[in-house]
């Protein structure tokens, strides 16, 4: 049986894909990255989360992310 740990590094779909705030799972599966990818490209791009924030992406940043 896979760990939350291991479940949360998969991509999933959201459950309604016009919804402001994303989990980092939902925001990888509609980006269609691995979610290892998008800690990267968030991370370089400046836009992770900050240490005790939850993990969540807007629009804004998933636009950022897009382009």
């Amino acid at each position: 049986m896979a760990s939350k740990y291991e479940l949360y590094e998969k991509p999933v779909p959201p459950t309604h894909p016009d919804q402001e705030y994303m989990s980092y799972p939902e925001t990888a599966w509609t980006l269609g990255c691995s979610v290892r990818t998008l800690r990267r490209t968030l991370k370089e791009l400046g836009l992770n989360a900050k240490v005790g924030q939850k993990i969540r992406t807007n629009r804004e940043v998933r636009a950022a992310i897009y382009q």
